[in-house]
């Protein structure tokens, strides 16, 4: 599994090109939703030891809220599966 995994990520990096993506969707999104005066407020913003945290604890954050999410959800699907199959029988 291992070396499976390890190339995928190879031939990930092989063949996707980074600067093409930001490119074609990344910079029109921004362009989209914020002025150039809000994006210099971004940038220094992510510059600051607030924003420099923020990028730091984003992926843990987001771990965790989807993880929390889940645990909420989870039995409320369920619930809803469980009705919806006893209405089909």
């Amino acid at each position: 599994m291992l070396r499976i995994t390890n190339r995928v990520k190879e031939l990930y990096a092989q063949n996707v090109n980074f600067e093409e993506i930001i490119e074609q969707v990344y910079v029109p999104l921004y362009d989209k939703y914020f002025s150039e005066s809000e994006l210099k407020d971004l940038v220094n913003f992510y510059k600051s030891p607030t924003g420099r945290k923020f990028i730091t604890i984003m992926p843990e954050l987001t771990r965790e809220s989807m993880q929390k999410s889940g645990e909420l959800l989870n039995p409320i699907i369920m619930k809803i599966f469980n009705e919806i199959m006893r209405e089909e029988k």
